[in-house]
């Protein structure tokens, strides 16, 4: 169980760093991190005053660990994919990739289904 919330807490804040990457592209990547970092704390109190979970800095910091993860793989096939069109087929892919992760994530493991 706690494998998979640490695995859960990092993989689901991925897709996060990477679209607010994608989002803003021209923005350097501590700023890109501090907003992954600020929205992750906004979830964490969301959880604690709501009793939804457990809320934790824990969590916190695993989420910020995703959200780099997902920056720097922006960065990553942003360079390797300079061409706009290849990019934007590029963040299709990952999109497609990451978002039945990040249900299995949200839905089953949270709910324990």
């Amino acid at each position: 169980m706690a494998f998979a919330n640490i695995a859960g807490n990092i993989l689901i804040f991925i897709p996060l760093g990477f679209y607010v990457s994608w989002l803003r592209q021209r923005a350097a990547a501590w700023t890109t991190m501090l907003t992954v970092a600020l929205v992750s704390a906004a979830v964490e109190v969301i959880q604690g005053v709501f009793a939804v979970g457990a809320s934790d800095v824990d969590d916190v910091i695993l989420n910020c660990v995703g959200g780099m993860i997902g920056v720097f793989t922006f960065r990553l096939l942003s360079a390797l994919l300079r061409e706009h069109s290849l990019e934007r087929t590029g963040m299709a892919v990952v999109s497609v990739v990451t978002l039945p992760v990040w249900c299995y994530f949200l839905f089953v493991i949270r709910l324990h289904l």
